[in-house]
């Protein structure tokens, strides 16, 4: 699933997606509101996340994503790499944060880090 509100940010990550191997997107939000909607019917196993959303912050959809059953591995995909906001993210279950300007291109690596044993 990927959350962010740049069209041209879920085009690029669409076409990354499509390289990697055994990777399906089955959702993508522009906003908060629409990703926590979409969550409990269904749960990705890995969500690239914003963390700025126009109508609220990426951290209220990991959250979200922390109380379901079965919840998401989490990448935060963001322009902000301060250190302070990086551990705040990661405080609140992010798996994984990267800074988009400087750290897109390790994105199927660490989607291949995080993705369940059986995809």
């Amino acid at each position: 699933m990927i959350v962010d509100d740049s069209d041209l940010m879920r085009l690029r990550l669409r076409a990354l997606l499509r390289e990697v191997p055994g990777v399906h997107l089955v959702a993508e939000a522009a906003t908060a509101e629409a990703a926590q909607q979409m969550l409990p019917g269904s749960p990705p196993d890995i969500m690239i996340l914003d963390l700025r959303l126009p109508d609220s912050s990426g951290l209220d959809v990991l959250r979200a994503a922390r109380t379901l059953p079965h919840p998401p591995r989490v990448i935060i995909l963001t322009d902000y790499g301060y250190d302070m906001l990086r551990q705040r993210c990661r405080a609140a279950g992010a798996d994984a944060f990267l800074e988009k300007g400087t750290e897109f291109d390790r994105l199927p690596e660490v989607i291949d880090a995080l993705r369940p044993i059986h995809a």
